[in-house]
């Protein structure tokens, strides 16, 4: 058996740092990135020889307990584990600015990576090399937000500080939201993590267990934007994953170099921590090469997706000692918190999307954020989805039906039952354009949103409106509302148009008006213009309207309604790289709210110019103009081969107001004028062309 000695330099082996890369949302790191060991083991335990003692005798228990515990694997007649341990969890959000104030959606997401990968349900366990597959281990741990807290109130789990602290993190900030470290796993989320490094960037800590653990010395603190994978985060979500490993008591597979690495024989010792995402490594030149899929590791997240079965003995030994944490997984802590038992409080229903807007045949995970007290049953109802009905906690399900569909969740314990149903949860794009075709023209006069054309994601409070409203408007009468002066709950919204087809435009200008009051001066809200070529699944970032280069009036703490055209802007974004593109296009006005009141947009106008390119077969050409119109409107309408079609304008209440039938020769173009355009009510109209191939459906804007 190995006993070990640790050097006060291997003490803080525990730290991860990283660098993530927007752009990609993974977690990436760079050289400069390094363990910022010295300086925080010299101010919490750099001379504490007692604190060196105890870890050295807790790692000789772990090695005898694990010789004489060899592992054993108890399933049920389902062939699931019956040995999970599950660990009650509180989220402690310590912010400065509503930007750091994350979401509770974003907080779900992160426990839901973390349930994932230590439970080995993260979708990327398929890309593990199958040198390691023999290695790779299920956890059977899972994390679950306190239902009860320390007073035995019913809680979400969530505590929130206000705090200027939370810019320049210490450990200190702990003494300003603590539960007991017995009863709970304490993770703080905060701005940013004060550090000596040169160049680095802190992104998290943790603490290994010990005896007689104060609350101060305990948990994990880390960054918001590396928690979860959406929100704020920058990342995949796996500092998480890798700062709990430390909780846990493991170690990096350097720690010791490569003549220990982390003290666990199904893990390849490294000679220095791992960046990016090298496979070929083997540092130590030995029979496996670096384990570069492992959590522990300082690879990017989109690398990471293992731990191994010598970890997971680790793990199981620390949660069997009631000295270590086991007294945290024990029976009654999980009843007294609400973990288990749902005998106090009544779970209350929600749950959101990873993405709501994707193509026919796209898959979608959809997350588990339900509170009040931890559910016993989950009952998920797919409209048009496949599977139907899940009983899953985090279910995957593919839409293969366009159009809007409703999602429904059903949680139940022992204390109650609780449901909800969201119609408009998942957009399946049309294949083919809706009606704006190569432009778009919305002032939002005569429609409602969301609707089958617009399509609307949000990832934080569901109390705020998106919605088309009558109180301000540019010109006209109505315009799209994000009301953030209901809520001061960091929160990404997202209205995201119909596809436009781009093939044919030679240029393309995005124009459109906007209003916007902060709450306060420093409030950092952002407007972002981001546009997607592939149906939602990425999207590239075109314009970024933030803090007071978005307000447009005086900040008010009042519900904000631009009184008069002084308080609008307007902005033009031009899209000419998109233009003559092979695949539709998708426009996303996302809002992030960070101390914002209400932001109105009004009048979005697509400009494009049209190339005269000759047909490819089988294409046609059906256009309209002007629109808006108000005393005219022209169609042309081409056909590279012999065709017949019916023309319709049809009002928003279904009825044809207008219709031609045209016989249009192979290549012949035509141009007709609707007699009856200038007598037409104004408001909102289609107008429908059925041929031989299809039908093709425009939106027409009658002044």
């Amino acid at each position: 058996m190995l006993r070990i000695f640790l050097s006060s330099s291997f003490l803080i082996a525990f730290l991860t740092f990283s660098l993530s890369s927007q752009a990609q949302h993974q977690h990436n790191h760079g050289e400069n990135e390094v363990c910022g060991t010295d300086e925080i083991i010299e101010q919490l335990f750099g001379n504490d020889r007692e604190y060196q003692q105890q870890r050295e005798e807790v790692e000789a228990w772990i090695d005898e307990y694990i010789a004489n515990n060899p592992p054993t694997e108890v399933r049920n007649e389902n062939g699931e584990s019956t040995n999970i341990h599950r660990i009650p969890v509180v989220f402690h959000v310590m912010y400065d600015t509503e930007e750091d104030n994350i979401s509770k959606y974003q907080i779900m997401d992160a426990l839901r990576v973390l349930n994932e990968d230590y439970r080995r349900k993260n979708a990327d366990t398929v890309n593990l090399r199958n040198i390691f597959l023999s290695r790779s281990a299920d956890f059977e741990v899972e994390f679950h937000l306190a239902r009860v807290d320390p007073n035995g109130n019913c809680t979400d789990g969530i505590n929130r500080v206000q705090t200027r602290e939370a810019e320049n993190s210490t450990n200190n900030i702990k003494r300003l939201s603590m539960w007991n470290n017995r009863k709970y796993l304490n993770i703080w989320t905060v701005g940013a993590i004060s550090s000596n490094i040169p160049q680095g960037l802190l992104l998290g800590y943790a603490f290994f267990p010990q005896p007689n653990q104060s609350g101060f010395n305990d948990g994990v603190l880390q960054r918001h934007d590396r928690t979860g994978s959406v929100g704020t985060s920058v990342s995949l979500g796996r500092t998480l994953t890798h700062e709990v490993g430390h909780y846990l008591n493991l170690h990096h597979p350097f720690s010791n170099g490569c003549n220990g690495g982390d003290f666990v024989n199904d893990t390849p010792p490294a000679a220095q921590a791992n960046f990016g995402c090298n496979l070929s490594t083997n540092s130590c030149g030995g029979a496996l090469p670096d384990m570069i899929e492992n959590y522990m590791d300082y690879s990017n997240d989109v690398c990471q997706n293992t731990f191994t079965n010598g970890q997971k003995a680790r793990s199981k030994a620390v949660l069997n000692n009631p000295q270590l944490r086991g007294d945290v997984t024990r029976t009654n802590n999980l009843k007294e918190t609400g973990v288990v038992g749902g005998d106090v409080c009544e779970p209350i229903a929600d749950f959101f999307a990873q993405t709501n807007i994707i193509c026919s045949g796209d898959t979608v995970k959809f997350v588990d954020a339900s509170i009040g007290a931890n559910p016993d049953e989950y009952t998920w109802y797919f409209e048009n989805g496949t599977p139907a009905t899940s009983n899953e906690r985090y279910p995957q399900v593919v839409f293969n039906q366009e159009g809007v569909h409703r999602v429904s969740l059903v949680v139940k314990n022992d204390a109650g039952q609780d449901s909800i149903s969201i119609r408009n949860s998942v957009w399946v794009k049309y294949d083919e354009p809706s009606p704006f075709q190569s432009w778009l023209r919305e002032d939002f006069e005569g429609i409602e949103i969301p609707n089958l054309n617009w399509s609307l994601h949000r990832i934080g409070s569901t109390d705020v409106p998106v919605e088309v409203t009558n109180d301000a408007s540019f010109d006209g009468t109505r315009s799209a509302l994000f009301g953030l002066h209901e809520t001061n709950e960091h929160g990404i919204f997202r209205l995201v148009s119909p596809n436009i087809d781009m093939t044919r435009a030679q240029s393309a200008i995005l124009q459109f008006n906007y209003a916007h009051a902060p709450k306060h001066n420093d409030a950092n809200t952002a407007l972002r213009i981001n546009i997607s070529i592939d149906c939602g699944k990425t999207w590239a970032n075109r314009r970024t309207i933030q803090g007071s280069m978005l307000a447009t009036a005086p900040a008010t703490t009042s519900n904000f309604i631009p009184q008069s055209q002084s308080e609008w802007s307007s902005t033009q974004v031009s899209l000419a790289q998109f233009a003559g593109a092979d695949s539709e296009i998708l426009i996303m006005f996302e809002v992030e709210n960070a101390g914002g009141n209400n932001l109105y947009i009004d009048n979005v106008n697509l400009d494009v110019v049209l190339s005269d390119n000759t047909f490819e077969s089988g294409e046609r050409r059906f256009e309209a103009f002007p629109n808006p119109a108000s005393e005219s409107l022209t169609i042309n309408i081409q056909s590279p081969l012999e065709d017949m079609a019916k023309v319709e304008l049809i009002s928003v209440t279904g009825q044809v107001v207008w219709q031609e039938n045209i016989e249009l020769s192979a290549g012949e173009r035509k141009q007709i004028e609707v007699s009856n355009f200038a007598n037409l009510p104004a408001g909102v109209y289609m107008l429908r062309n059925d041929n031989g191939a299809g039908r093709e459906v425009k939106k027409i804007i009658k002044k």
